[in-house]
C-alpha cells in the first residue's frame, strides 16, 4: 500500500465503522517525533484503545497495554525487584 502511494512518511487509514482509524508510520524521523514527550503528554503519547485486545495475550499488568502516567523503567524495575 505504501509503495503504491509513493512511500509517504505516514498514512492515515480510516477503517470506520469496522475498526478504529489508524496511522501507519513509515519514517524513523516521524516515529521519533510522534513518540517524543511534550507538554500535553509529558511521558508518552496515549496508547491506542485497540491495544486492549492484547490483554488476553500479555496480561493486564503488561507495560505494553497499560496507560502509565509515570516513569515506565521504574514501573518495570518494580516488577523485577522485590520490595524490602
Amino acid at each position: 500500500m505504501a509503495k503504491e502511494l509513493g512511500n509517504p512518511p505516514l498514512m492515515f487509514c480510516d477503517l470506520r465503522p469496522v475498526s478504529y482509524p489508524m496511522v501507519v508510520i513509515n519514517s524513523h524521523e516521524v516515529a521519533e517525533e510522534v513518540s517524543r514527550s511534550s507538554t500535553k503528554f509529558p511521558w508518552s503519547t496515549p496508547k491506542s484503545p485497540t491495544l486492549g485486545t492484547l490483554v488476553r495475550v500479555t496480561g493486564p499488568e503488561s507495560i505494553l497495554v497499560k496507560q502509565v502516567g509515570g516513569d515506565i523503567p521504574s514501573l518495570a524495575r518494580g516488577r523485577r525487584v522485590p520490595a524490602d
